[in-house]
Protein backbone atom coordinates (compact mmCIF):
# COMPACT_ATOMS: atom_id res chain seq x y z
CA UNK A 1 0.00 0.00 0.00
CA UNK A 2 1.51 3.38 -1.58
CA UNK A 3 2.68 5.56 2.20
CA UNK A 4 2.48 2.14 4.52
CA UNK A 5 6.06 2.00 6.33
CA UNK A 6 7.25 -1.66 6.01
CA UNK A 7 10.30 -3.18 7.63
CA UNK A 8 11.15 -5.50 11.09
CA UNK A 9 14.23 -4.93 14.15
CA UNK A 10 15.20 -7.40 16.51
CA UNK A 11 17.81 -6.66 19.44
CA UNK A 12 19.10 -9.61 21.13
CA UNK A 13 21.50 -9.72 24.57
CA UNK A 14 24.30 -11.38 23.42
CA UNK A 15 25.12 -12.90 26.87
CA UNK A 16 21.40 -14.66 27.57
CA UNK A 17 19.72 -14.69 24.30
CA UNK A 18 17.03 -12.66 25.47
CA UNK A 19 14.93 -10.78 23.22
CA UNK A 20 15.43 -7.27 23.92
CA UNK A 21 13.39 -5.64 20.99
CA UNK A 22 11.08 -7.21 18.28
CA UNK A 23 9.43 -4.89 16.42
CA UNK A 24 7.06 -5.07 12.71
CA UNK A 25 5.87 -2.18 11.06
CA UNK A 26 2.79 -2.12 10.07
CA UNK A 27 1.46 -3.18 13.29
CA UNK A 28 -2.02 -2.76 15.52
CA UNK A 29 -2.82 -1.86 19.19
CA UNK A 30 -3.63 -4.70 21.20
CA UNK A 31 -6.15 -2.56 22.80
CA UNK A 32 -8.69 -1.96 19.76
CA UNK A 33 -8.74 -6.06 19.58
CA UNK A 34 -10.00 -6.62 22.58
CA UNK A 35 -11.94 -7.57 24.11
CA UNK A 36 -14.02 -7.01 21.08
CA UNK A 37 -12.51 -6.86 17.12
CA UNK A 38 -14.41 -4.50 15.31
CA UNK A 39 -14.89 -5.34 12.39
CA UNK A 40 -13.87 -1.99 11.07
CA UNK A 41 -10.39 -2.21 12.99
CA UNK A 42 -9.93 -5.83 11.27
CA UNK A 43 -10.35 -3.98 8.01
CA UNK A 44 -7.88 -1.99 8.94
CA UNK A 45 -5.48 -3.78 9.86
CA UNK A 46 -5.67 -6.50 6.47
CA UNK A 47 -5.29 -3.82 4.50
CA UNK A 48 -1.86 -2.54 6.14
CA UNK A 49 -0.39 -6.20 6.74
CA UNK A 50 -0.49 -6.04 10.31
CA UNK A 51 -1.12 -9.42 11.44
CA UNK A 52 1.93 -10.32 9.63
CA UNK A 53 5.08 -10.56 11.80
CA UNK A 54 8.11 -9.33 9.61
CA UNK A 55 10.35 -10.06 12.38
CA UNK A 56 9.80 -13.93 12.51
CA UNK A 57 7.16 -14.81 10.01
CA UNK A 58 9.32 -12.57 6.85
CA UNK A 59 11.73 -14.19 4.49
CA UNK A 60 13.79 -11.97 2.83
CA UNK A 61 16.83 -12.02 0.86
CA UNK A 62 19.46 -11.01 3.59
CA UNK A 63 21.78 -9.27 1.35
CA UNK A 64 25.26 -8.22 2.31
CA UNK A 65 24.96 -8.80 6.31
CA UNK A 66 25.96 -12.62 4.42
CA UNK A 67 29.25 -11.51 3.52
CA UNK A 68 30.33 -12.20 6.94
CA UNK A 69 29.35 -15.79 6.47
CA UNK A 70 31.13 -15.87 3.23
CA UNK A 71 34.14 -15.05 4.92
CA UNK A 72 33.77 -17.53 7.47
CA UNK A 73 33.63 -19.98 4.39
CA UNK A 74 36.58 -18.92 3.19
CA UNK A 75 38.39 -18.86 6.46
CA UNK A 76 37.12 -22.27 6.93
CA UNK A 77 37.96 -23.94 3.82
CA UNK A 78 41.52 -21.90 3.77
CA UNK A 79 41.04 -20.10 0.66
CA UNK A 80 40.68 -16.92 2.57
CA UNK A 81 43.29 -15.99 4.70
CA UNK A 82 43.16 -12.80 7.17
CA UNK A 83 45.79 -11.04 5.34
CA UNK A 84 44.56 -11.83 1.70
CA UNK A 85 44.00 -8.77 -0.61
CA UNK A 86 41.53 -8.85 -3.64
CA UNK A 87 41.44 -6.18 -6.75
CA UNK A 88 37.91 -4.92 -7.22
CA UNK A 89 37.62 -3.15 -10.36
CA UNK A 90 33.73 -2.07 -10.12
CA UNK A 91 32.28 -5.29 -11.67
CA UNK A 92 33.51 -9.29 -11.97
CA UNK A 93 32.86 -11.17 -15.69
CA UNK A 94 31.51 -14.90 -14.43
CA UNK A 95 30.73 -16.69 -17.62
CA UNK A 96 29.19 -14.10 -19.88
CA UNK A 97 27.70 -12.01 -17.15
CA UNK A 98 29.10 -9.41 -15.37
CA UNK A 99 28.34 -9.05 -12.01
CA UNK A 100 28.51 -5.62 -10.47
CA UNK A 101 29.58 -3.96 -7.12
CA UNK A 102 27.71 -1.36 -5.56
CA UNK A 103 31.18 1.10 -6.41
CA UNK A 104 30.99 1.35 -10.00
CA UNK A 105 35.08 2.69 -10.22
CA UNK A 106 35.90 -0.09 -8.14
CA UNK A 107 37.47 -0.12 -4.34
CA UNK A 108 40.84 -1.08 -5.87
CA UNK A 109 42.65 -3.76 -3.71
CA UNK A 110 41.15 -4.76 -0.59
CA UNK A 111 41.70 -6.68 2.64
CA UNK A 112 39.45 -8.83 4.31
CA UNK A 113 38.43 -6.00 6.88
CA UNK A 114 38.24 -3.10 4.53
CA UNK A 115 36.01 -5.12 2.28
CA UNK A 116 33.77 -5.62 4.99
CA UNK A 117 33.93 -2.18 5.52
CA UNK A 118 33.08 -0.99 2.10
CA UNK A 119 30.54 -4.10 1.42
CA UNK A 120 32.96 -4.78 -1.75
CA UNK A 121 30.74 -7.23 -3.93
CA UNK A 122 33.76 -8.39 -5.92
CA UNK A 123 35.16 -8.91 -2.91
CA UNK A 124 32.95 -11.29 -1.98
CA UNK A 125 32.54 -12.82 -5.25
CA UNK A 126 35.73 -13.81 -5.47
CA UNK A 127 35.84 -15.00 -2.36
CA UNK A 128 32.47 -17.63 -2.56
CA UNK A 129 33.84 -18.91 -5.84
CA UNK A 130 37.03 -19.85 -4.48
CA UNK A 131 35.14 -21.50 -1.11
CA UNK A 132 32.34 -22.68 -3.08
CA UNK A 133 28.69 -23.01 -2.91
CA UNK A 134 28.54 -26.02 -0.40
CA UNK A 135 31.16 -24.27 1.49
CA UNK A 136 28.73 -21.03 1.60
CA UNK A 137 25.81 -23.39 2.39
CA UNK A 138 27.37 -25.44 5.32
CA UNK A 139 28.19 -22.01 6.81
CA UNK A 140 25.09 -20.70 6.64
CA UNK A 141 23.60 -23.99 7.93
CA UNK A 142 26.44 -23.99 10.97
CA UNK A 143 25.01 -20.74 11.90
CA UNK A 144 20.91 -22.49 11.69
CA UNK A 145 19.90 -20.48 8.73
CA UNK A 146 18.28 -23.66 7.46
CA UNK A 147 15.88 -23.81 10.48
CA UNK A 148 13.65 -22.02 12.64
CA UNK A 149 15.15 -20.43 15.85
CA UNK A 150 12.45 -21.84 18.16
CA UNK A 151 11.60 -18.43 20.01
CA UNK A 152 8.75 -18.80 22.55
CA UNK A 153 6.00 -17.36 20.75
CA UNK A 154 3.89 -18.96 17.82
CA UNK A 155 3.81 -18.96 14.13
CA UNK A 156 7.54 -18.68 13.82
CA UNK A 157 7.83 -19.40 9.81
CA UNK A 158 9.68 -22.66 9.31
CA UNK A 159 10.26 -21.66 5.40
CA UNK A 160 13.56 -20.25 5.46
CA UNK A 161 16.12 -21.94 2.64
CA UNK A 162 19.96 -22.21 2.41
CA UNK A 163 20.29 -23.57 -0.90
CA UNK A 164 22.99 -25.83 -3.08
CA UNK A 165 23.27 -27.72 -5.88
CA UNK A 166 21.29 -30.74 -4.34
CA UNK A 167 18.32 -28.27 -3.70
CA UNK A 168 18.30 -26.65 -7.06
CA UNK A 169 18.82 -30.01 -8.78
CA UNK A 170 15.85 -31.56 -6.58
CA UNK A 171 13.78 -28.57 -6.96
CA UNK A 172 14.37 -28.81 -11.10
CA UNK A 173 15.75 -25.64 -11.39
CA UNK A 174 18.28 -26.65 -13.43
CA UNK A 175 21.93 -26.94 -12.62
CA UNK A 176 23.77 -24.65 -10.38
CA UNK A 177 25.71 -22.29 -11.91
CA UNK A 178 28.95 -19.91 -10.80
CA UNK A 179 26.66 -16.78 -11.07
CA UNK A 180 24.38 -19.05 -8.49
CA UNK A 181 27.78 -19.07 -6.43
CA UNK A 182 28.25 -15.24 -6.27
CA UNK A 183 24.37 -14.31 -5.87
CA UNK A 184 24.80 -16.45 -2.61
CA UNK A 185 28.32 -14.34 -2.06
CA UNK A 186 26.34 -11.85 -1.07
CA UNK A 187 23.18 -12.89 0.25
CA UNK A 188 20.95 -12.59 -2.74
CA UNK A 189 19.48 -15.23 -5.10
CA UNK A 190 17.79 -18.11 -3.23
CA UNK A 191 19.09 -17.63 -0.14
CA UNK A 192 15.95 -16.80 2.00
CA UNK A 193 15.87 -15.60 5.90
CA UNK A 194 14.16 -13.73 8.68
CA UNK A 195 15.42 -10.86 10.52
CA UNK A 196 15.18 -12.65 13.68
CA UNK A 197 17.44 -15.60 12.00
CA UNK A 198 19.86 -12.93 11.48
CA UNK A 199 20.02 -11.11 14.79
CA UNK A 200 20.44 -14.44 16.36
CA UNK A 201 23.30 -15.38 14.24
CA UNK A 202 25.35 -12.23 14.84
CA UNK A 203 24.48 -12.87 18.31
CA UNK A 204 26.24 -16.10 18.17
CA UNK A 205 29.62 -14.24 16.47
CA UNK A 206 29.82 -11.87 18.90
CA UNK A 207 30.55 -14.69 21.42
CA UNK A 208 32.72 -16.73 18.91
CA UNK A 209 29.81 -19.22 18.63
CA UNK A 210 26.83 -20.67 16.18
CA UNK A 211 24.05 -20.87 18.15
CA UNK A 212 21.57 -18.68 19.76
CA UNK A 213 18.13 -19.72 21.05
CA UNK A 214 15.66 -16.52 21.46
CA UNK A 215 13.68 -16.15 24.05
CA UNK A 216 10.62 -13.24 25.06
CA UNK A 217 11.34 -14.41 29.23
CA UNK A 218 13.37 -12.54 31.03
CA UNK A 219 16.19 -14.75 32.84
CA UNK A 220 19.05 -13.06 33.62
CA UNK A 221 21.01 -16.40 34.27
CA UNK A 222 19.96 -18.20 31.64
CA UNK A 223 22.27 -19.69 28.57
CA UNK A 224 21.96 -18.53 25.11
CA UNK A 225 21.30 -21.93 23.64
CA UNK A 226 18.62 -22.28 26.25
CA UNK A 227 18.51 -26.06 26.78
CA UNK A 228 20.85 -26.84 23.83
CA UNK A 229 24.37 -26.99 24.34
CA UNK A 230 26.93 -24.04 23.25
CA UNK A 231 28.15 -24.46 20.08
CA UNK A 232 31.91 -22.91 19.00
CA UNK A 233 32.89 -20.93 16.09
CA UNK A 234 35.88 -23.05 15.50
CA UNK A 235 37.87 -20.49 14.09
CA UNK A 236 41.30 -19.25 15.29
CA UNK A 237 42.07 -15.56 16.59
CA UNK A 238 43.52 -14.01 13.98
CA UNK A 239 40.33 -15.21 11.82
CA UNK A 240 37.81 -13.93 14.19
CA UNK A 241 40.07 -10.99 14.95
CA UNK A 242 40.11 -10.00 11.12
CA UNK A 243 35.99 -10.23 11.13
CA UNK A 244 35.87 -8.01 14.10
CA UNK A 245 38.39 -5.65 12.92
CA UNK A 246 35.78 -5.23 9.84
CA UNK A 247 32.83 -5.17 11.49
CA UNK A 248 34.04 -2.38 14.03
CA UNK A 249 35.33 -0.35 10.58
CA UNK A 250 31.55 -1.10 8.70
CA UNK A 251 30.87 2.04 11.43
CA UNK A 252 33.96 3.72 12.45
CA UNK A 253 34.84 4.69 8.95
CA UNK A 254 32.75 2.35 6.82
CA UNK A 255 29.68 2.39 5.00
CA UNK A 256 27.64 2.13 8.48
CA UNK A 257 28.76 5.38 9.87
CA UNK A 258 25.03 6.31 10.39
CA UNK A 259 25.39 3.66 13.55
CA UNK A 260 27.65 5.28 15.80
CA UNK A 261 26.87 6.23 19.11
CA UNK A 262 29.27 8.77 20.73
CA UNK A 263 30.99 7.00 23.57
CA UNK A 264 30.39 3.28 22.24
CA UNK A 265 32.35 0.76 20.39
CA UNK A 266 30.15 -1.08 18.15
CA UNK A 267 30.34 -3.85 15.14
CA UNK A 268 28.21 -4.12 12.18
CA UNK A 269 27.53 -4.89 8.67
CA UNK A 270 25.04 -3.29 6.89
CA UNK A 271 22.92 -5.00 4.65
Amino acid sequence: TPGVVRGAAVAISVKTGEVLVLASIPSYDLNLVSPVLPAATKTEIDRAGGWFNRATQGLYPPGSTFKLFTMMAGLRTGTLRPDTTLRCEGSLAVGDHRFPCHQAAGHGVLTLPAALAHSCNVFAYQTGLAAGADALAAEARRFHFHEATGIDIPNETRRMLVPDPKWKAQAQRGGWTPGDTVNFAIGQGFLRCSPLQMATAIASLARRETLTVPTLVHQPDRRPTGDRPPEKLGLSDGDYQALITGMRAVVETGIGRDAQVPGVRIAGKTG
